[in-house]
């Protein structure tokens, strides 16, 4: 789970193949899809992690498929975390 600048929080559903994205008061506002959800493949989702100063975020799926890393475009930049500080 991570969150964006604008207060998203974005929640890896692992088993489904997706990320659920919130908006601050906790309503869902988005899915970001797998791609081969529906064929079984790639249902295992974790490790979610925006890209410092970019609205890219990207995560790690498994499953029937193998291992993969997905990049996908986030509703919002990237918060800036004490560790992406320089």
């Amino acid at each position: 789970m991570t969150v964006d600048a604008d207060g998203n929080a974005y929640v890896c559903i692992n088993g489904q193949g997706r990320i659920v994205v919130l908006n601050p008061k906790g309503i869902p506002i988005a899915n970001v899809l797998m791609p081969g959800r529906d064929e079984g493949m790639h249902l295992l989702v974790t490790n979610l992690k925006f890209k410092p100063g970019t609205d890219e975020a990207y995560v790690t799926l498994s499953g029937k498929g193998g291992g993969w890393v997905y990049r996908f475009k986030g509703l919002a930049k990237a918060v800036t975390l004490f560790g992406d500080q320089r």
